[in-house]
């Protein structure tokens, strides 16, 4: 999920990566991303700019414990790190 701001810098940046979505979805901050040419970093930071706008969200409304969020913060610090695929790998 972003602003329909962040929406637009991603579709402006890079078209041929970011599609923005028409209609209600679209105007909810949904937007679609080409797996196919995205870099790793790219995507990283698409997510991460996604993960923090929730996790604002969430604070504002949300009756969770703190440690929810500060649980929230750490994983979204550490999207694409090798921690998360060496986890991945232990877990096979």
């Amino acid at each position: 999920m972003l602003t329909l701001e962040q929406q637009a810098a991603f579709v402006d940046e890079a078209p041929e990566i970011f599609l923005s979505i028409p209609g209600g979805w679209g105007k909810m901050g949904q937007a679609h991303i080409r797996l196919a040419a995205a870099s790793e970093d790219v995507l990283t930071g698409a997510l991460r700019t996604a993960c923090q706008l929730r996790i604002e969200k969430n604070a504002k409304t949300s009756r969770k414990k703190p440690f929810v969020a500060e649980q929230a913060e750490y994983q979204i610090r550490n999207i694409g790190s090798d921690d998360y695929e060496s986890n991945q790998s232990a877990k096979q």
